[in-house]
C-alpha cells in the first residue's frame, strides 16, 4: 500500500505517469499508446523492490534494514571523526564519519552481507574489519573499540603581528634510530591552528614549516623545534611565519683605517654590465654604507670598491663581491688594507732617471776642455745683456723726468762703452 509506481516511455520525449498502489498492492495505468516500450519502477521509503523474472510490472518488496555503529575508546569514551567504510552487494559503497557522540547509521540497506571497516590515525580498532549480514527490516547494532597507538602535536602559525596564517603546511620529521623514516604533516585552518596526527611514542620529531610548498614564506621563528613524544599529545608548538618581501635591502661596512675612508667609493653593478655602475656611494666619516633596494629577481650583482689613494705611494687591492638578489636583506663586510710604500720602493720607481743623468755628467767631465770656453762665453753674453737692459731702463726713466742734456751725454758714453766692451774678440 502506498507504493509509488512510475511508467516511463522508452526512446520518446514524453512525460512519465505515476500512481500509488492500492491496499492489495495492485495498480492500474492506461490506456497507453500501442507500439511503444515502457519502463515501470516502484519506490517506497524503507523498502527495496525487485522485479520478478519475466514480469514487466510485478515486484517483490523487501523491507530495508540498517546498520548502527558506535565507536569508543578503551575507557568507553566516544570517538568522533572515525572513518567507517561499508560495502556490499550490487556495488553498494558508503563512507561516513562518526559524529561527536561516536555514532553513525547506514540506513536503507537491502538484505545481504556487508563489509565494514574502521579507520583513523593514531588508533587501532577491534575488530579492524567485519562482515555483517543484514536481514529484511532489521537494525544491526555494532560497537567498535579503539586503542590509542600514536599521538598528536597541536600548535598555531601566525604572522609577526599575531594574525593567523591560513593554509601553511607544518611537518614533523622523525629523528634517530628507528624514527628517521617517519614523516607527518598538517595544514593550518582559518585561525592558523594545526594538528599533526600519527606521531609515534618514544620518538623525537622536528616540527617546522615545509619549505618546498610554502613558497610565500621566507623564514620562521623558531626555524624548527624538537619534541619528544611520550604517551600523550604535545601542545603549544607555535610558530611565527615571515612572508617573502619583493625587494632586497643591502648594507655593508668597510674595515679600514679612518684616514682612508674619505678616499673610498662603493660602486654597485649589474653582472651583465660591469662598465657602468647603477649606484655609487661616497664614503665619509663612517664605515657603514647603504645601497638602494633591489628587486628580488634572482639576478647577479657586483659590488666594487674604488680608492683615490696614489698607486705610487700605496700598495692595495680593491675587493669585489658578487651576490644574488634572492632574499630580503643582505649585509657585506669588506676589508681595505692599503700599505704605504717605503722610500727604497719610491726610489726604485725613479731609478730609470739615474742612468741618463749619470751618462750626461760623465760626458760633461770628459769633454770639459771643449765645454768650458763655451760655458764662459755664454755667461759673459748673459752678463752683457743684463747690463744693456739696465742702461736702457735708466735712460727711459731720465727721459720721463725732463731729458737733461748732461745726463743724456753720460748715458750715451756709458752705452757706447758697454757696446765696445761687449764686442767679441777676434781669434
Amino acid at each position: 500500500m502506498g507504493v509509488n509506481i512510475t511508467v516511463t516511455t522508452k526512446g520518446v520525449q514524453a512525460p512519465s505517469v505515476s500512481v500509488d498502489s492500492a491496499a492489495n498492492g495492485g495498480f492500474k495505468i492506461g490506456p497507453l499508446h500501442k507500439g511503444n516500450d515502457y519502463e515501470v519502477t516502484a519506490e517506497k521509503h524503507g523498502y527495496v523492490f525487485v522485479k520478478q523474472d519475466g514480469e514487466m510490472a510485478v515486484f517483490s518488496a523487501y523491507k530495508l534494514g540498517e546498520i548502527s555503529v558506535k565507536v569508543v575508546d578503551k575507557v568507553g569514551t566516544a570517538l568522533p571523526g572515525v572513518v567507517l567504510s561499508l560495502s556490499g552487494d550490487k556495488q553498494y559503497r558508503s563512507n561516513n564519519i562518526t559524529q561527536e557522540n561516536g555514532t553513525i547509521v547506514f540506513p536503507e540497506l537491502g538484505p545481504g552481507k556487508y563489509f565494514l571497516r574502521s579507520m583513523m590515525k593514531e588508533y587501532q580498532f577491534e575488530p579492524a574489519s567485519q562482515l555483517i549480514e543484514v536481514l529484511e527490516g532489521t537494525t544491526m547494532n555494532i560497537t567498535i573499540s579503539g586503542k590509542r597507538v600514536a599521538f598528536s602535536c597541536y600548535g598555531q602559525v601566525t604572522s609577526l603581528n599575531g594574525e593567523a596564517e591560513q593554509g601553511i603546511i607544518v611537518e614533523a620529521m622523525g629523528e634517530g634510530e628507528g624514527c628517521s623514516l617517519f614523516q607527518e604533516e598538517s595544514k593550518t585552518d582559518q585561525e592558523g591552528l594545526y594538528r599533526i596526527r600519527g606521531l609515534q611514542p618514544k620518538c623525537t620529531y622536528v616540527i617546522r614549516l615545509k619549505t618546498e610548498v610554502n613558497k610565500h614564506i621566507e623564514r620562521s621563528a623558531p626555524k624548527s623545534r624538537n619534541i619528544m613524544i611520550e604517551n600523550s599529545d604535545f601542545t603549544g608548538v607555535n610558530i611565527i611565519a615571515f612572508r617573502k618581501m619583493n625587494q632586497m635591502d643591502i648594507s655593508g661596512n668597510v674595515v679600514c683605517h679612518d684616514d682612508y675612508l674619505s678616499t673610498l667609493k662603493i660602486h654597485l653593478y649589474r653582472d651583465d654590465n660591469v662598465d657602468s655602475p647603477i649606484h655609487t656611494v661616497n664614503m665619509g666619516v663612517t664605515s657603514f654604507f647603504f645601497l638602494p633596494s633591489l628587486p628580488i629577481n634572482n639576478e647577479k650583482y657586483l659590488i666594487r670598491i674604488e680608492s683615490s689613494l696614489s698607486r705610487s705611494s700605496y700598495d692595495y687591492t680593491l675587493p669585489e663581491t658578487e651576490f644574488l638578489a634572492n632574499q630580503s636583506y643582505k649585509h657585506f663586510t669588506v676589508d681595505f688594507t692599503p700599505q704605504r710604500k717605503s722610500l727604497e720602493q719610491e726610489l726604485n720607481q725613479g731609478s730609470f732617471l739615474i742612468l741618463p743623468l749619470t751618462l750626461l755628467l760623465a760626458y760633461a767631465i770628459y769633454n770639459y776642455q771643449t765645454l768650458l770656453p763655451f760655458m764662459l762665453r755664454s755667461v759673459q753674453q748673459i752678463q752683457t745683456m743684463l747690463t744693456v737692459n739696465q742702461a736702457d731702463l735708466v735712460h727711459t726713466s731720465q727721459s720721463r723726468g725732463g731729458g737733461e742734456g748732461g745726463d743724456s751725454s753720460l748715458y750715451s758714453e756709458q752705452a757706447q762703452a758697454a757696446k765696445k766692451k761687449a764686442k767679441p774678440r777676434k781669434t
